[in-house]
């Protein structure tokens, strides 16, 4: 019994050994997660919550209309993302009110600033952008319309001053180049 128990004892002594060998062998241990990019604080001007009035072009969810909306900037995933949340009021004419999810982040490698979206109609976008030229943040992107079309996108954000900003998005079909929603929005108090 005594051999027994020594046995073990030098086994269990032995494994760990051969355990320890193998993770020194295998390299240093992985660094915790980088830190969020730099270049992401660009998108600290639109954190928080916003009003707005829209303008929506005749689509899926029925004709041409103005609309209220509320958008809230947040950071998320370990700040690594910020997200967009864009909700339109119900009315009677915006039946079938607009919302959305744009999240944004920042590509190292590619030194741009990439963005994907999806919406209540199904749709699924996704594109990249440099940042703030003066005033001014283009989103350029493709995405896949109702009928399984791929299209091409612009999303313009321009700001005035520090509490308000408008937004224009506009869609490539058949070569032309056409707005889809426009909204002037202020931060909300």
């Amino acid at each position: 019994m005594r051999v027994f128990r020594i046995a073990s004892v030098a086994m269990v002594g032995g494994l760990i050994a051969l355990c320890a060998i193998a993770v020194r062998a295998s390299g240093p241990l992985p660094a915790l997660p980088p830190p969020p990019a730099s270049e992401l604080a660009q998108f600290d001007y639109f954190l928080g919550n916003w009003q707005c009035d829209a303008w929506d072009s005749a689509s899926v969810l029925g004709p041409a209309h103005k609309a209220t909306t509320a958008i809230t900037f947040e950071r998320d995933l370990g700040r690594h993302w910020v997200v967009m949340h864009w909700s339109e009021e119900r009315a009677d004419d915006n039946p079938h009110p607009w919302s959305l999810e744009n999240a944004f982040a920042y590509e190292p490698a590619k030194k741009q600033f990439v963005y994907v979206s999806r919406d209540n109609t199904g749709v699924f976008a996704w594109g990249s952008g440099r940042g703030w030229d003066g005033e001014t943040l283009t989103i350029d992107g493709e995405y896949d319309d109702a009928a399984g079309k791929r299209a091409a996108f612009r999303d313009s954000y321009v700001k005035h001053g520090e509490y308000a900003f408008d937004f224009v998005t506009e869609d490539e079909n058949d070569g032309k180049w056409s707005k889809d929603a426009t909204l002037q929005c202020h931060k909300a108090p």
